[in-house]
């Protein structure tokens, strides 16, 4: 590749993705267009996904969104860059309630969670996530966050619990492996 595949979508699919959106939210492109190019990248970034889903024992992490959060692209993101590190992961996807969120890392174990938002009607929903994680009877994984949210509203990471995982999901894989690094 004459690029690393990071770098194509944090500098190329991502900005584009968020200007689709504006575009849509502004009323100067129809809901099809937005969800025929997210539908599209999602469709490659599943792809990625299967292809690079080994391990290589670095450590079990969750990825999913705010309980009501739509907006996937940035977790499935994430959960493509932290397989290609040799994390192994679990991607649960949007709007994952808390209660099964809760009953799924109890069964699983993760040694962390990492949950985004891209609202921030989303980014309040996670401090309940984030309590409810950090209450759990050990083992009790770490609790990381991203999003849109966070980025336009940096000031929001103060109530947060848990860790900031940053801007993007270069920046959060780097962010988990110093964190589990640092923990083991």
């Amino acid at each position: 590749a004459l690029y690393p595949m990071e770098e194509v979508f944090l500098k190329m699919v991502q900005p584009t993705m968020i200007e689709i959106g504006e575009q849509w939210h502004a009323g100067r492109i129809t809901v099809t267009a937005e969800h025929f190019a997210t539908q599209f990248i999602r469709r490659k970034l599943s792809g990625l996904f299967n292809t690079y889903n080994i391990t290589d024992g670095r450590g079990l992490v969750l990825v999913a969104c705010a309980p009501s959060e739509q907006h996937d692209l940035g977790v499935l993101m994430l959960s493509v860059f932290l397989v290609r590190h040799g994390w192994q992961v679990i991607y649960l996807g949007p709007e994952v309630p808390l209660r099964d969120l809760i009953e799924t890392v109890r069964q699983l174990q993760p040694d962390l969670v990492a949950v985004a938002a891209s609202t921030t009607e989303t980014a309040t929903q996670l401090l309940e996530v984030g309590r409810t994680i950090q209450a759990m009877a050990p083992p009790t994984p770490h609790f990381g966050y991203g999003g849109r949210a966070f980025n336009i509203n940096p000031m929001l990471t103060q109530r947060m619990p848990g860790t900031f995982l940053g801007r993007d999901a270069q920046e959060a894989v780097d962010s988990i492996a110093d964190l589990l690094s640092s923990s083991r």
